[in-house]
């Protein structure tokens, strides 16, 4: 059985909170960019964890996601209607 494996670059990305401003670098390794429209209050118990190319933030009321990789399903012909949100895609021959 022949195994083939398709390589990615994981690029790992720094993402930082101060002063009411979210933070994360971009082309230049050690340069932060302000993350345009998204501001947390960095007085009140801020949590982010990472995850599927994401940043989750959680901050009291706030709740926000950066997205990193933007991915989309691409759908083939095998597939009758396209899956909604909240649809959990297993197997081959989900659709």
């Amino acid at each position: 059985m022949a195994v083939s494996i398709d390589p990615q670059a994981s690029i790992k990305r720094l993402v930082a909170a101060a002063n009411n401003t979210v933070f994360t670098e971009r082309a230049v390794a050690g340069t932060l960019t302000q993350v345009a429209g998204l501001t947390v209050d960095t007085s009140d118990n801020l949590n982010m964890f990472s995850g599927l190319q994401k940043a989750f933030i959680v901050n009291g009321t706030i709740l926000k996601i950066v997205d990193f990789s933007n991915t989309k399903i691409t759908l083939n012909s095998a597939w009758t209607t396209a899956p909604t949100r909240g649809t959990t895609l297993t197997g081959g021959d989900s659709g």
